[in-house]
């Protein structure tokens, strides 16, 4: 576990309106997950879509597009869901559930799991549970895409200098090799895409699966 003191602040970072590189290319992110699930998502009716941290999630736009029949908002910040079911009270169909998704026990029945950012703030002794619910979420045939902070020369630098300037937010990120997120996700489906997405400065990996079918007997 990472000590208490290295832990995000999540409540003073929805006061303070987010990290403001973030807010910067927020719609960069938003347009990538678009073309990604507009070629991966299988064409359904309401699909299931399942968010892991997506607290006063940025992806609402993205996922309206997809007239989902459920959408389920699993945070553990209570301050983030709030925000959440404030802009988005209209939709009878957006859910939150206030938990950490450690002690979280899904249900197999998503269309798409997504999680953005997330997976970096656990412990490696945790990370391979916390992959595991995204396949324990899913259903088999069903999408899972994961963003993850990845430690290439540009976010050391960057990351560097914002802890420099006294504005770095997130102590408890740690950044991830891609071949790292591959192995774990490794037997529970096709990694259909991967790739790093160099204008989030802060670079992001963003990898793309299909999850595995159901074994016939």
């Amino acid at each position: 576990m990472k000590p208490e003191n290295l832990k995000t602040n999540w409540d003073q970072y929805y006061q303070s309106g987010g990290f403001p590189l973030a807010r910067l290319t927020r719609a960069y992110l938003v347009r990538k997950l678009d073309g990604i699930l507009s070629q991966h998502l299988e064409p359904q009716s309401g699909p299931r879509i399942v968010e892991f941290g997506g607290g006063n999630t940025i992806l609402m736009e993205l996922f309206k597009k997809r007239n989902p029949r459920d959408f389920l908002n699993l945070d553990s910040n209570e301050l983030g869901l709030r925000l959440f079911k404030k802009r988005n009270a209209e939709f009878s169909w957006a859910r939150t559930c206030h938990s950490d998704l450690l002690q979280y026990r899904p249900e197999a029945s998503a269309d798409l799991v997504v999680s953005i950012g997330l997976i970096e703030h656990f412990s490696s002794e945790q990370l391979e549970t916390v992959i595991q619910k995204h396949f324990l979420a899913v259903r088999p045939g069903g999408l899972v895409v994961i963003t993850f902070p990845t430690p290439t020369w540009l976010y050391r630098i960057t990351r560097g200098l914002s802890e420099a300037l006294g504005a770095w937010k997130f102590p408890d990120e740690t950044p991830l090799p891609i071949a790292k997120v591959v192995e774990l996700v490794k037997g529970k489906g096709q990694v259909l895409s991967t790739q790093i997405l160099w204008p989030q400065i802060l670079t992001q990996a963003l990898i793309v699966v299909r999850a595995a079918p159901l074994k016939q007997d």
